[in-house]
């Protein structure tokens, strides 16, 4: 491959995850690609439909994977070269876990963050 050309995009990190996932969390609930966050304040309103409701929750940030346990939550963010920022992405990721609406049976729960790479 020469300097000019340009590799190929490949979900490395995702696969990364997926492969660390099954060989290490094998009797565990878990999700990859997780919104977190509540939809913005104004939105959803009672007049949409489920798809506009949906929709609204693309703006929300979203984790890697979250690992669903009785007494914790553990939400992981991956990286093939790890960076600080990702520290602080797993530290709004926690801030933002609360308020997301599908975990509300997990809030208040034990939170621990991983950064795998």
């Amino acid at each position: 491959m020469t300097a000019k050309q340009k590799r190929s995009w490949q979900p490395r990190e995702m696969q990364m995850l997926a492969e660390w996932l099954t060989k290490t969390q094998k009797n565990k609930r878990w999700q990859m690609r997780v919104r977190l966050g509540s939809p913005r304040p104004a939105v959803p309103r009672p007049e949409m439909s489920p798809e506009e409701a949906a929709m609204v929750g693309s703006w929300r940030r979203w984790a890697d994977a979250v690992i669903l346990e009785d007494d914790k939550v553990t939400i992981v963010e991956s990286a093939i070269r790890p960076q600080p920022g990702k520290i602080s992405q797993l530290e709004l990721y926690a801030l933002l876990l609360p308020h997301t609406p599908e975990l509300t049976a997990w809030r208040g729960l034990k939170i621990e963050m991983i950064l795998l790479y």
